[in-house]
């Protein structure tokens, strides 16, 4: 009789051990789980700043190719017209958006600032005419 409870015993502790065991692994799978989680929304915020940062480059790219096409205007500083409709689009396209664009002799200097989470961004290309 003795032997039969003690294997009786014996059975109930590996079966707590089992559920503490599971514990554990489930413990630790949530924990890799949640740091998972974490690295998918650093990268979609990453991602999210490189979107931003190419749509600048692409704006301030097209500025000055406008300014290109009409380089006497541009010279003169005379394409306030260009330049508003230009920054109507900068404004649409990245958050907070504002362009400006100077041209001093044949060196166009046309910068784009946009916010983020991390506050500002601005980008500033310059190029000869």
């Amino acid at each position: 009789m003795k032997i039969i409870s003690f294997a009786g015993s014996v059975r109930r502790k590996r079966a707590g051990f089992s559920m503490v065991e599971v514990l554990v692994a489930l413990f630790v799978t949530s924990v890799g789980l949640l740091g998972l989680a974490a690295l998918q929304m650093t990268s979609l915020r990453f991602s999210h700043n490189s979107h931003g940062r190419s749509q600048a480059t692409f704006l301030a790219k097209d500025m000055v190719e406008t300014m290109r096409a009409n380089k006497s205007a541009a010279r003169a500083n005379a394409m306030t017209t260009e330049v508003a409709a230009w920054n109507a689009t900068v404004g649409l396209a990245l958050p907070s958006g504002v362009g400006a664009a100077n041209v001093n002799g044949d060196i166009a200097t046309v910068s784009v600032t946009w916010g983020e989470q991390e506050g500002s961004q601005t980008f500033t290309y310059n190029a000869r005419l």
